[in-house]
C-alpha cells in the first residue's frame, strides 16, 4: 500500500472525514511511530569534511567594527572557496576569539563577521580562516551514534558539553587533527539545523566518517510507502484512533456521527497498536541492536598513539 490507500481506507472507517484530514492523521500517525524508537531505517551513512585552514597573506582588522578587509595575497588564497564556501568558516587572528563569516566579497576582500571585532586594531594581522563549528550532515538530523576519524584511526567523543569545553580550553588554544571530541555549539532559530565543534580544532584537511540518526520525513507523494520494519496494520490502527478521536469531538457538527461508541474504539485501537509496533520494534532492535550504547568510558577509549603509549602515559586530558 502507498500513502494514497492509507488516506483512502482511513476515510472509509469514519464517516465524514475529508481525504485532506485523513491524509494528516495518516502523517501524524506514522510521525508519532517514527519518533517511538531509533528505527534502523532512520540510520544513515554520510561524512563531514574538514578544510585546511589559510592563512596566507594579511587582514585589516579595526577595533568594534564587524568589517574586516583581506590584503591581495589572502583574496588570491580565499578565491572561490568550496567544501565548504566561505561563510560556513570561521575567523580569527592569532589567538584570539573566534567569529563566525557572514559576507564576503572576492573581488574587495571585504568580509562581515557576526559580531564587532574586539581586539586591537591592525592593518596586517596574522589571521586563520579554518571551520571548526560543522552544520549536522543531514537536514534531518536528530543525532550521531558514532564520529570517527579512519585516516588517524580514532573516533570522536559525542556526549560532551560546551559547559566541559569551555572549562578545559577557554581560550581554544588546542589545534591540530584529529580532532577528539564533537560538542553541541547550537541550534539555529530559523531553520532548526544544529552546529557542532570540533576540539582540538582541525586546521589540515581530513574527513569524519559520520553514522547519524535521523527523524525522517512525512509522506508527501501519492506512492510513498511505509519501510518493511514498520507494519501497515500499526500505522493504521494508530491512524484510525487519531480519527475516532476526531469523530468524537465533532459528534455535535454531523449526525452521521452520533450514535457511534467513538471511546470503546479509540481504546481498542489505541491497545491494537501497541501491541503490534511492540513485535516492530523487537523485529527491528533484533534486525539492529540499538537499545545498547557504546560506554564513553576510559576502558575503550585509548590513545590514538597506541595502547603502549596510553599504558606508560597520562592521556586523561583526552577522557
Amino acid at each position: 500500500m502507498a500513502y494514497v490507500d492509507y488516506a483512502s481506507e482511513l476515510m472509509g472507517t469514519t464517516p465524514k472525514l475529508s481525504y485532506l484530514l485523513a491524509g494528516k492523521l495518516v502523517n501524524r500517525a506514522w510521525r508519532k511511530i517514527r519518533d517511538s524508537r531509533h528505527w534502523s531505517f532512520n540510520l544513515y551513512d554520510t561524512q563531514i569534511i574538514m578544510p585546511q585552514m589559510i592563512n596566507a597573506g594579511a587582514v585589516l582588522v579595526t577595533q568594534y567594527s564587524a568589517t574586516i578587509t583581506f590584503n591581495t595575497a589572502a583574496i588570491a588564497a580565499l578565491l572561490n572557496l568550496t567544501n565548504p564556501i566561505i561563510t560556513k568558516r570561521q575567523f580569527r587572528v592569532n589567538s584570539g576569539p573566534i567569529y563566525n563569516i557572514l559576507t564576503y566579497d572576492n573581488v574587495t576582500g571585504i568580509a562581515t563577521l557576526d559580531r564587532i571585532y574586539t581586539e586591537a586594531t591592525s592593518t596586517a594581522a596574522t589571521y586563520m580562516v579554518y571551520q571548526c563549528y560543522y552544520d549536522a550532515p543531514v537536514s534531518d538530523f536528530l543525532r550521531f551514534v558514532t564520529v570517527r576519524d579512519p585516516n588517524n584511526g580514532w573516533w570522536l567523543k559525542l556526549r560532551k558539553t560546551m559547559g566541559e569545553l569551555n572549562k578545559r580550553d577557554p581560550w581554544r588554544g588546542s589545534q591540530g587533527n584529529p580532532p577528539l571530541w564533537l560538542v553541541p555549539y547550537k541550534s539555529d532559530p530559523t531553520t532548526g539545523v544544529q552546529t557542532f565543534e570540533a576540539w582540538p580544532q582541525p586546521t589540515s584537511q581530513g574527513v569524519l566518517q559520520c553514522l547519524v540518526q535521523r527523524t525522517g520525513g512525512d509522506f508527501v507523494a501519492d506512492t510513498d510507502a511505509l519501510p518493511p520494519q514498520v507494519s501497515e496494520e500499526a500505522l493504521m490502527c494508530l491512524a484510525r484512533k487519531l480519527s475516532f478521536e476526531w469523530a468524537m469531538a465533532n459528534v455535535g457538527r454531523f449526525p452521521e456521527l452520533k450514535g457511534v461508541g467513538w471511546q470503546f474504539l479509540i481504546t481498542e485501537a489505541q491497545a491494537t497498536y501497541e501491541a503490534l509496533i511492540l513485535t516492530d520494534r523487537v523485529k527491528d532492535e533484533e534486525a539492529f541492536s540499538q537499545n545498547w550504547v557504546i560506554p564513553d568510558d576510559n576502558d575503550c577509549y585509548l590513545s590514538p598513539l597506541g595502547g603502549s603509549y596510553a599504558q606508560s602515559h597520562d592521556v586523561g586530558m583526552y577522557q
